[in-house]
């Protein structure tokens, strides 16, 4: 695992970890989820500046996307997407506004 994946799953331990509703393992299964998430996201952003989408991949990542922001608002995060080929897919804002994106927004990217 990357250094960067890493560190944004020890971020969303330490905002999402409150011992009372969510546990350690809780936040870090929703972080893993947003990781492979924000993989199949660019992947198919990355396929769509090279090629004409299927109307089945468009239907996935559209399913997908409401599935991350369902989750997100469940818990109390705000969430953007981006379409482009580069960067990243998932972009989060978080209840500290920490930020990982050197000031560019105010989010924090989904590595």
């Amino acid at each position: 695992m990357s250094r960067a994946r890493e560190t944004f799953l020890a971020a969303i331990a330490v905002e999402l970890t409150d011992g009372l509703r969510r546990t350690l393992s809780e936040s870090l299964e929703f972080g893993r989820f947003l990781l492979r998430s924000e993989a199949t996201l660019r992947r198919l952003n990355e396929a769509r500046a090279s090629r004409p989408v299927t109307e089945a991949e468009e239907e996935r990542a559209e399913k997908l996307r409401r599935r991350v922001q369902e989750a997100c608002l469940e818990r109390g995060l705000g969430v953007r997407f981006s379409s482009g080929p580069g960067g990243s897919a998932i972009r989060l804002a978080l209840p500290s506004n920490r930020t990982n994106d050197f000031g560019r927004g105010g989010y924090c990217d989904v590595p």
